[in-house]
């Protein structure tokens, strides 16, 4: 299992349903964000990005196992998502808090969504 493509994944997607603004996704994206806050392992912000959640960059950081951040070309990177467990425990946190888009997590991971 790769851990970052998994966070890229994740990270991204999340991004992509917060820009569409599907109103049955919205509590349960600001139910995952407020589980990564309270975790104290992390944080997030995936509507940061905007229209452009698909040039989100995870980079590596010292500090932390995963970090991804936008950078609009004019201001400083903002943060889209900071996480310093392992990737597994992201994705227990993303099942507790919401199952419905854990489900489309792992439809997007295993490339089901597509067909």
């Amino acid at each position: 299992m790769n851990e970052k493509y998994n966070f890229e994944v994740l990270v991204k997607l999340l991004s992509e349903f917060w820009y569409k603004g599907d109103s049955s996704l919205d509590d349960e994206l600001d139910k995952f964000e407020e589980a990564i806050s309270k975790s104290g392992y992390g944080e997030s912000a995936f509507g940061v990005a905007r229209a452009n959640y698909d040039r989100i960059e995870v980079i590596p950081d010292s500090k932390v196992k995963f970090y991804a951040e936008y950078y609009d070309g004019c201001q400083a990177p903002f943060t889209v998502c900071i996480w310093n467990k392992p990737i597994k425990e992201l994705e227990e946190l993303l099942k507790e808090a919401s199952p419905t888009l854990y489900k489309e997590y792992i439809m997007r991971l295993t490339g089901s969504w597509n067909k």
